[in-house]
C-alpha cells in the first residue's frame, strides 16, 4: 500500500537542473488540482443530494470534467512530456475559467478573475517570461471582453446568495497563487544562491585552469626544450654516422666528432684520447670547446688506469659518470677546464677493446641523464667503428703501396732485362707495310722518351730531305706526334706518328685519342710479357715434372742414375752430361761412374734432345 502511494505521488527525475525543477512543480500542482478537482466534485455532489439546482449540477460536471483532465495531465507529466502537460494544463484551466466567466459570474459578482493571476505565476513557472506574457495579454483580453459583454447587457449576471462554494472559488485560486508566489521568490532565492555558489565556483575553476595553464605551458616548454635536445642529439648522431661513414682519415675523424658533440649538446669541453699501442697511456688527439687545440698541442695525456675518469674508464672498458665533480675521487683536474661541473667519460671499444675514450664536460651539474649518456655512448660506438676501420683502411693502403712498389720494381726490373736482350726493338709502318725500325729516333722522340709526356710538333716544314741522315735521325715535312709508351708508370718506348701532308697539324682531340691507344698498348704489352713468362715458368715445371717422373720410376740405383743423366741432358739440350757416386778418396782413385763411358755411356740410351728455350735450364 505505502509502496504504491510513493508510486503514485513521485515523479520522473530529468538530468537537466530547469527540467527537474519544471518536472516537480508540475507534479505538484497536477496532484494538487487534482485533490481540488476532486474536492469540489464532491463537494457538489454533495451539494446536489441536498439542492439539486442547475448550478449545482454545472458544478458537479465541471468538477468531473477537470479531476479527469488532471489525471491525463499528471499521466503525461510522469511520462516525461514536461511541456505539453504545461501547455495543455495553462490552456484548459484558462478555458475553463474563462467559460465560467463568461457564462455564469461575470467580473463583477464572482472572484474567478483570481484564477488569471493564478495562471500568469504558473505560466511563467512552468514554461517562462515569454508564456507569462501570453497568458497574461490573453487573461487581460478575456477580463475586458467579460467587462464588454456585461455592460453591453450580453451577459447578464443573476444575484444569488453566498455559498460555501463561493469560499473555496476564492480561498483556493487566492491559496495557490501564494504558494506559488513563494515558491517563485524561494526559486530566485536559491537561483541566486547558486549563481552565487556558481560564479565561486567559475572564480575557483578559472584560478585552477589558470593554474592548470601555466602548469601545462611550463610542462609544454620543458617538454619542447626536452624534444628540442634530443633532437639536437638525435642529430648530433646521425651527423656522426655520416662522418663516421665518409672520413676515412682518423685525425679528420676526430675533430669533426668532438667538434659535432661540443655543438649539438652545448657541452663546455670535448676531449677524445687515444690509446698507445701498448695500452699505457690514453694521449689527448682532438678536442672542441675552451682549451681543445692547446692540449692536444702539449700532448696530453692520462695514464690508463691512472686517477683520473679517461684512466679509469679504458682500463674498466665501462662509463664513468660525475655530475658533480668536486665529489668524484677520480677526477683529474687542469686549470684549462677549470669551469667543469660534471663530466663523463665514455670508452670507444670494438670487439672488446678499448681503442680511446670520450670525456664530455658541461659547466652545470646534473647534465648527463640517461637519454644524454644513451645518445653519447652510441656516437661513442660509431666512432670507434669508424677509427677502427681509419686504421685497417690506413693498413690496407700501406700494404697496397708496399705491393705496388714491389710489384712495380719487379716489373721494371724485368722490361729492363728484357729491352736489355734486345737493345733495338721496333717497328716502322711505310707505304702500307711494317718493316723492322733500326735507329729511326726522331729529336721528337728523343724529347719524349726523356721527359715522358707527349710531344706534338706542327711545323709548316722541317727538311725537305725525307731520308735518313748520317746521324740516324730521320728528317721529315708535315706535323709530327710523340707519345711515350709507360708500363706501370715507367717509360719503356716511344710511338710516333707523323702527318706527311703540307698543312695539317695534330689537334688535342687526336692527341687524346692516340694517349687513349698508347695506355690500352702499354697495358697489352705488360699482359703479353706476363704471358711470356708464365709460359716459360709453365716449361720449366714440366721439364722438372718429366725428369722427376723418370727418375722416380727405376727401383735400381744405377737405372736411376742413368735415368738422371739421360733425362736432364735431353731436359737442358746439352751434348754430355756426367753423374759420379763414391767417396772423396775413391773419385780421386779415378772410381767413377760415367754417362760415357762403354757400357755407361749415355749416349747410347739418350738420343740427341730437340733444343728448348734457354730460360728452361743451363
Amino acid at each position: 500500500m505505502s509502496a504504491s502511494i510513493r508510486q503514485l505521488l513521485g515523479y520522473q527525475l530529468a538530468d537537466d537542473e530547469e527540467q527537474a525543477r519544471v518536472a516537480w512543480l508540475l507534479n505538484t500542482f497536477l496532484l494538487f488540482f487534482l485533490a481540488g478537482s476532486l474536492l469540489i466534485t464532491l463537494t457538489a455532489a454533495i451539494f446536489y443530494l441536498f439542492q439539486p439546482d442547475p448550478e449545482t449540477i454545472f458544478t458537479l460536471l465541471s468538477g468531473v470534467v477537470m479531476t479527469l483532465c488532471f489525471a491525463g495531465l499528471l499521466f503525461l507529466a510522469r511520462h516525461g512530456y514536461l511541456h505539453l502537460a504545461s501547455m495543455l494544463l495553462l490552456s484548459i484551466t484558462w478555458v475553463l475559467t474563462s467559460v465560467w466567466i463568461f457564462t455564469v459570474s461575470g467580473i463583477s459578482s464572482d472572484s474567478s478573475t483570481l484564477v488569471y493571476a493564478l495562471l500568469v505565476v504558473l505560466a511563467g513557472l512552468l514554461l517562462g517570461g515569454r508564456a507569462a506574457m501570453v497568458v497574461t495579454v490573453a487573461s487581460v483580453v478575456a477580463v475586458a471582453g467579460a467587462y464588454w459583454a456585461e455592460v453591453s447587457g450580453w451577459l447578464v449576471v443573476a444575484d444569488r446568495p453566498v455559498g460555501f462554494a463561493d469560499v473555496l472559488f476564492v480561498g483556493i485560486p487566492l491559496l495557490l497563487t501564494g504558494v506559488l508566489l513563494r515558491y517563485a521568490m524561494t526559486s530566485i532565492s536559491r537561483a541566486i544562491e547558486r549563481a552565487r555558489r556558481n560564479e565561486l565556483a567559475q572564480i575557483e575553476a578559472n584560478r585552477e585552469l589558470e593554474f592548470l595553464r601555466e602548469s601545462l605551458e611550463q610542462r609544454v616548454a620543458e617538454r619542447t626544450g626536452e624534444l628540442e635536445r634530443r633532437s639536437q642529439q638525435l642529430r648530433a648522431a646521425t651527423e656522426v654516422g655520416r662522418a663516421a661513414t665518409s672520413i676515412l682519415d682518423a685525425d679528420r675523424l676526430m675533430w669533426r666528432v668532438v667538434q659535432l658533440i661540443q655543438e649539438r649538446f652545448g657541452l663546455y669541453h670535448v676531449g677524445l684520447f687515444v690509446l698507445d699501442e701498448m695500452g699505457e697511456w690514453a694521449t689527448y688527439r682532438a678536442g672542441a670547446g675552451e682549451a681543445g687545440h692547446e692540449l692536444s698541442q702539449q700532448g696530453f695525456r692520462l695514464r690508463v688506469g691512472g686517477e683520473s675518469m679517461v684512466g679509469w674508464c679504458t682500463a674498466h672498458n665501462q662509463v664513468r659518470i660525475a655530475q658533480d665533480v668536486e665529489r668524484e675521487p677520480m677526477r683529474f683536474e687542469h686549470n684549462l677546464v677549470a669551469k667543469t661541473r660534471s663530466e663523463a667519460a665514455v670508452p670507444l671499444t670494438v670487439r672488446g677493446q678499448v681503442l680511446a675514450a670520450i670525456s664530455v664536460q658541461s659547466s652545470e651539474t646534473g647534465t648527463f641523464d640517461d637519454a644524454t649518456m644513451a645518445a653519447l655512448q652510441t656516437m661513442a660506438d660509431q666512432v670507434a667503428v669508424a677509427l677502427d676501420n681509419a686504421r685497417l683502411f690506413a693498413e690496407v693502403q700501406q700494404a697496397l703501396e708496399t705491393s705496388r712498389r714491389a710489384y712495380g720494381q719487379l716489373s721494371r726490373q724485368a722490361w729492363a732485362d728484357l729491352l736489355h736482350s734486345r737493345p733495338e726493338w721496333g717497328y716502322r709502318y711505310v707505304q702500307g707495310s711494317v718493316v723492322r725500325a733500326d735507329g729511326d729516333w726522331t729529336p721528337e722522340m728523343r724529347s719524349a722518351l726523356q721527359s715522358g709526356q707527349p710531344v706534338v710538333q706542327n711545323p709548316q716544314s722541317v727538311k725537305t730531305d725525307s731520308s735518313v741522315a748520317g746521324d740516324g735521325i730521320a728528317h721529315r715535312e708535315g706535323a709530327a706526334l710523340a707519345l711515350p709508351l709507360r708500363v706501370r708508370g715507367d717509360v719503356i718506348g716511344v710511338l710516333s706518328v707523323s702527318k706527311e701532308a703540307e698543312g695539317e697539324i695534330w689537334t688535342g682531340q687526336q692527341v687524346e685519342v692516340l694517349q687513349r691507344l698508347v695506355d690500352q698498348l702499354g697495358a697489352a704489352l705488360e699482359s703479353a710479357r706476363l704471358f711470356g713468362d708464365t709460359q716459360r715458368r709453365a716449361a720449366r715445371e714440366q721439364a722438372i715434372r718429366q725428369v722427376t717422373e723418370q727418375v722416380r720410376s727405376a727401383v735400381d740405383v744405377e737405372e736411376i742414375l742413368r735415368n738422371a743423366v739421360a733425362e736432364l741432358a735431353r731436359a737442358m739440350g746439352a751434348p754430355r752430361a756426367y753423374v759420379r757416386l763414391g767417396t772423396e778418396a775413391g773419385l780421386l782413385a779415378g772410381n767413377t761412374l760415367a754417362a760415357d763411358d762403354g757400357q755407361h755411356d749415355a749416349r747410347e740410351h739418350v738420343e740427341k734432345p730437340e733444343p728448348v728455350p734457354s730460360e728452361a735450364g743451363g
